[in-house]
């Protein structure tokens, strides 16, 4: 079982630095009254006594890595393009002090996920538009952006090796490399979703597919179970009943129409929809559609994870013309996967299952293999950290998907709390 973090050093030298300040200067007023007849040889003993206290306590901590604050100039690097670590600099950007720090971002896809039009609705809740965009995040001079892979770490000499040779020495340094889709099968005709390269490609694949089955329980494949059209499609869920991660039994039964119709030709949204659609690339239009972003997508590296509203730009139509039926095994899990021309799958029941393609929905897995040397948990391998996001070491921070919470006090609003409040609060404990 994890252990909580111990409190973090910099924060216990700022407790005791108020205390140990006063009586500090206590001692220089008693030394100054003993002298009271030499009035220019008190202020000059006072003034002595406090510079050298100040100096040398503060090139000990410094040498034990315990000083709160430092007026050198420092490099802030943040490395992954998502919302978590885009809003992670934006917010180390606002609050950015000195005109000599430097802030470098660190994706391997050259299009990174930006917030706008964001604004507070209620107490709870927020409201803003996501796109995925190639445009500089911003204009600072003291602002880079490098499109590279991060790999290798080293904690002890703060560097971050890239794949295209080159090496990032950091000051402070944001880990949020996101998560990857959970497939313990290898094959072709599998498709996993996380970004907008993937979700092109089960687009591209459904296009000559007729029987598909959909693994997993969760919000993309509930997602999925709606948008698929023309379609025999064979959902596989471990749980008793559909969409169990959100809801209970008796309310799912007001799901069943709409699961056996699907979605309505020309009702996509039904107008709802307020937000900007995702993009390859900026240059495509809002309203353009899929052919447009089919053939604007490089699909060379990959992306960021999909948000709110991914699907509205695609059409996820396969061959059965016209015809569309779902079938839901419940209670069983997929044990194996075999065949070339024709997909097979096994399951926990000893049932066997015929399909064109297979879209694998179970879940992800924290990207924190290359992270070595600092705290992981036990359950899912994420980097731990502690109620200021900081991970093992000092210097170095967290946030997304790549992270797991280890709090003295469990959070039950862990998964809705809020990437902007984690960015800001995180922002402040790096500065």
């Amino acid at each position: 079982m994890n252990q909580p973090p111990a409190e973090n050093p910099v924060r216990i030298v700022r407790k005791w630095n108020a205390y140990e300040r006063l009586a500090l200067y206590g001692l220089c007023g008693f030394a100054a009254e003993e002298i009271l007849p030499l009035l220019p040889l008190r202020a000059v003993i006072y003034v002595i006594v406090c510079y050298i206290f100040e100096f040398s306590s503060g090139y000990v901590l410094k040498k034990f890595d315990l000083c709160p604050w430092d007026y050198e100039r420092m490099h802030f690097v943040v490395v992954g393009g998502g919302i978590a670590g885009v809003n992670c600099m934006t917010q180390l950007l606002a609050g950015a002090r000195s005109p000599d720090d430097r802030f470098t971002l660190v994706s391997a896809s050259p299009h990174v996920k930006t917030v706008t039009n964001w604004f507070r609705v209620g107490q709870f809740t927020e409201y803003f538009n996501v796109t995925e965009s190639s445009a500089p995040l911003s204009t600072d001079p003291r602002y880079t952006f490098l499109q590279a892979n991060a790999a290798g770490f080293d904690k002890d000499k703060q560097v971050v090796q890239l794949d295209n040779g080159n090496e990032i020495k950091y000051d402070r340094l944001c880990i949020a490399t996101g998560a990857r889709p959970k497939c313990p099968w290898k094959h072709e005709k599998l498709v996993t979703l996380r970004d907008t390269e993937t979700a092109l490609s089960l687009q591209e694949k459904l296009a000559g597919a007729k029987r598909v089955a959909l693994i997993g329980n969760g919000g993309i494949a509930t997602e999925l179970i709606f948008e698929l059209r023309d379609v025999e499609v064979t959902w596989i869920i471990r749980d008793e009943y559909i969409s169990a991660t959100f809801f209970q039994s008796d309310v799912v039964e007001f799901f069943n129409k709409q699961i056996e119709q699907g979605r309505v030709e020309g009702h996509k949204n039904a107008g709802v929809l307020k937000r900007e659609k995702y993009r390859a690339d900026d240059r495509i239009d809002v309203d353009a559609g899929d052919e447009q972003l089919a053939s604007t997508s490089t699909g060379q590296s990959t992306g960021c994870a999909l948000g709110p509203d991914w699907c509205t730009a695609l059409t996820l139509k396969g061959t059965a013309g016209g015809h569309r039926n779902v079938k839901i095994i419940a209670g069983r899990e997929v044990v194996g996967v075999s065949g070339d021309e024709e997909l097979k799958l096994q399951l926990s029941g000893g049932e066997q299952l015929e399909c064109d393609i297979v879209i694998v929905a179970i879940g992800v897995e924290p990207n924190s293999q290359l992270w070595k040397g600092l705290d992981k948990s036990d359950t899912d391998e994420g980097i731990l950290v502690d109620e200021s996001m900081r991970t093992s070491n000092a210097n170095v921070y967290a946030c997304g998907d790549v992270c797991t919470v280890n709090w003295r006090q469990e959070s039950s609003m862990w998964k809705q709390a809020s990437p902007f409040d984690l960015s800001r609060m995180l922002s402040c404990e790096m500065d």
